[in-house]
């Protein structure tokens, strides 16, 4: 069995346990009167946990019970929300976390002996090393070798359990129960497939399966109960007390009769007519081996071809097996089972695809764009007039759907933003205790969706921001107790489309930019001549420039004067834009516009030169038709009239280098555009050719870096397009022209 799939998928499912537990501390802190919220987390960690000890992990087994512990006296107080012991709770998980991904990895494991240190002590939970024996993972040996005549006991629970499809969703499975009851006496058990249909009827989506378990015990029934508890809707069960048993019950006889020749239990008949193989004993290393699946007698010596079932086979009609010296942990292993959302109504399936499939399926995706308005070039260039009609409107047909499976395609890489968001809470904590801040996270949109691509580079970005945000945004809980706010400030991160793009604001309630400050700062690095008159919007936009920090100190979290720049840098990366606004005394939003998707965009076909260029539709402000007079020289350089503002113009051919200085600008189309950073320019251009959806080509993996161009694209013609970098062409001219065209008569543009 490959055991490194079988890891990847528990590490895949403990990044989804911590989700769900950054989500419920959340959760909680806006109302503490969530219960269940508690009940989450302890099931989270109570889940990585076991499927730690699955793989033998168990530096992660030992910390992950630790806070277990922690959690379970948390949850039985009173009012465990407002517990102020939750904030441990929470940097302990932070903690969890890291020692994931450090399992993950094969990293230094990270050091745990503080916090274990501050629960033990917080929760009187005694040494932890003295449970380390009972934390170990060892499965319990449910096999024929372990039965017995069970001793009397002084209590005999029958107990009935019928799990709904959400049981086996969650990652939980029967062993889980089995071996929790298998630590308080000896269980029979029998599973009752009555329920199945045959194999036309079958529906992997549903649970068939009722078990029936006999536990004979001398626990306390508040014992037997504790392990159920964890249960909810997932499964329907009842436990009834049949009296003291002796254990003259059980007929040894005839079970030993129902043995075959393997030592295997015989099950009753099922449809499938399936011999299901006994559970051996799994490994202490936790390695399992492969085995075969016995042939179904209805199927054998035919020629049919068998498609296994992903979902496990039913484990043997009767089990029994024996309470150990040493305890076991209660801890299920994840199970591969299918993440779909099993209820009564149709339920939704979801699967894991690997990113590299995706990937070529998009690339092919967009070979087949190309394909497609190679045809449309084809046809448009060979139709008569007398069909043209028809062959037009089923171009047009074929036009819609490859717009559809385009956008169906691209719908696989998108993701909600939601696992991005919910890191921001750790990030917050960390940054307030550094700073002695207070602050809580409000979140807004989170299931807005987007490319795959776009949400894994924003992490950094938004990191940075958080920490800026309370660093140099909030006040000191004493300040603001003195302007009359919340002594603990809120950071509202929002997503929500607009325009085709997504949009992300991180928004505080701190004192805003100082202006003057910045100002000072920017004149003393240089950045800006002293004297110099600049708009708030510009002197906002100076804390993008490298370098610039106006920290007083050097701190973990800033004033090495890098973070802002960097954010800038990633978002343009991926084609988007940062813009800030700030009040003075009120607060400041940052917010950043990124693309949907990082493969195919919406182009504006324009020649220049005998050469043809892409410009972004998204970055397309208007288009002007140049006359006589239109383009102007200021300073000597060349400026047009937009309204009551003076725009900077670019001759696109001319700057690209292929064609030498014009004498005279009477002819052709100016595109007022807009670049990332705000500043308005104006592109000189022959003529607009038409509107395109574009696959992007990278020229950087491809061919190299080009100046002023961002990638490229093969048209319908089978021509190579140029996709102009807006960005860099803009902010190339903004800084030429900021020196002859002045202020009062330009339109202002952001720095």
């Amino acid at each position: 069995m490959n055991t490194d799939r079988i890891k990847e998928t528990f590490f895949l499912e403990c990044a989804e346990q911590m989700a769900e537990i950054e989500e419920s501390l959340m959760s909680l802190h806006e109302d503490p009167a969530q219960p269940e919220c508690i009940n989450a987390v302890f099931r989270a960690v109570h889940s990585v946990k076991g499927g730690a000890g699955a793989f033998g992990f168990n530096d992660l087994v030992h910390f992950a019970h630790v806070v277990e512990n922690g959690l379970d006296v948390l949850r039985n107080g009173a009012n465990p929300g407002a517990d102020p012991r939750l904030d441990l709770i929470a940097r302990a998980t932070d903690i969890l976390s890291d020692a994931i991904s450090a399992t993950r990895d094969g990293t230094a494991f990270p050091e745990t002996a503080a916090i274990v240190g501050e629960i033990t002590t917080a929760f009187a939970l005694g040494d932890p090393d003295a449970e380390e024996e009972d934390i170990a993972f060892d499965a319990v040996p449910i096999a024929i070798e372990a039965l017995e005549i069970a001793a009397p006991q002084e209590q005999v629970y029958l107990i009935t359990l019928r799990p709904q499809m959400s049981f086996y969703v969650r990652g939980d499975d029967m062993l889980k129960l089995i071996r929790s009851l298998a630590e308080l006496g000896r269980i029979q058990v029998d599973c009752d497939q009555s329920a199945l249909p045959d194999l036309d009827g079958f529906d992997p989506d549903k649970a068939y399966l009722t078990w029936s378990i006999r536990l004979e015990t001398a626990a306390p029934r508040e014992e037997v109960d504790s392990v159920f508890e964890w249960l909810d809707e997932d499964c329907q069960f009842s436990i009834d007390v049949e009296g003291a048993g002796s254990g003259d019950d059980f007929d040894l006889d005839a079970l030993l009769a129902g043995l075959d020749s393997t030592g295997d239990v015989a099950a009753p008949d099922a449809p499938f007519g399936l011999d299901l193989p006994a559970l051996e004993p799994l490994e202490a290393t936790g390695a399992v081996e492969e085995r075969n699946i016995l042939t179904p007698p209805a199927l054998a010596g035919s020629d049919a071809d068998l498609v296994p079932l992903d979902s496990p086979a039913p484990a043997p009609a009767v089990v029994e097996t024996e309470a150990r010296d040493r305890k076991e942990p209660r801890g299920a292993v994840p199970a591969q089972a299918a993440a779909a959302q099993g209820t009564t109504a149709k339920a939704t399936a979801t699967i894991r695809v690997e990113s590299e499939k995706v990937d070529r399926l998009i690339n092919l995706m967009g070979e087949a764009v190309i394909s497609q308005a190679m045809l449309a070039e084809r046809i448009a260039e060979n139709i008569e007039t007398a069909n043209g009609s028809t062959s037009y409107q089923v171009l047009d047909e074929m036009q819609g759907l490859m717009r559809e499976i385009q956008e169906s395609v691209m719908s696989i890489r998108a993701q909600p933003v939601k696992p991005v968001f919910m890191r921001l809470a750790r990030v917050i904590r960390e940054a307030c205790t550094a700073t002695g801040k207070q602050a809580r996270l409000v979140l807004e949109g989170e299931g807005t969706e987007v490319d795959t691509t776009v949400i894994e580079n924003l992490n950094d970005p938004l990191t940075h921001l958080i920490r800026n945000a309370i660093d140099h945004g909030l006040e000191s809980p004493e300040k603001r107790r003195e302007l009359g706010k919340p002594e603990e400030g809120t950071i509202k991160v929002s997503a929500f489309h607009m325009s085709g793009r997504i949009v992300v604001t991180i928004d505080d309630d701190g004192a805003g930019i100082n202006r003057k400050r910045v100002l000072e700062k920017a004149v003393e690095k240089g950045i800006v001549d002293a004297g110099a008159e600049l708009a708030d919007s510009e002197i906002d936009n100076l804390v993008f420039a490298p370098g610039f920090s106006t920290a007083q100190t050097v701190s973990d979290l800033s004033g090495r004067g890098v973070g802002m720049d960097v954010v800038r840098q990633s978002i343009q990366k991926l084609g988007g834009r940062v813009s800030i606004i700030s009040a003075p005394g009120k607060g400041t939003q940052i917010r950043l516009s990124l693309p949907l998707t990082l493969a195919i965009l919406d182009g504006m076909i324009v020649r220049a030169a005998d050469e043809v260029f892409i410009v972004p539709i998204t970055s397309v402000i208007e288009t002007i038709s140049v006359k006589k007079g239109d383009i102007n020289i200021i300073g000597g350089k060349y400026v047009a009239r937009r309204r009551d503002t003076l725009v900077p113009v670019i001759n696109v051919a001319e700057r690209l280098g292929f064609r030498g200085a014009q004498k005279d600008m009477d002819s052709g189309t100016l595109l007022v555009v807009e670049a990332q950073d705000g500043s308005v320019v104006a592109l000189l251009i022959d003529e607009i050719e038409g509107q395109q959806q574009i696959v992007i080509k990278s020229l950087e993996q491809n061919f190299g870096s080009v100046r002023h161009v961002s990638a490229a694209t093969i048209l319908g013609t089978g021509r190579i397009a140029l996709i102009l970098d807006i960005d860099e062409i803009a902010s190339t001219k903004h800084a030429e022209a900021r020196s002859h065209l002045q202020n009062g008569h330009v339109e202002r543009m952001s720095a």
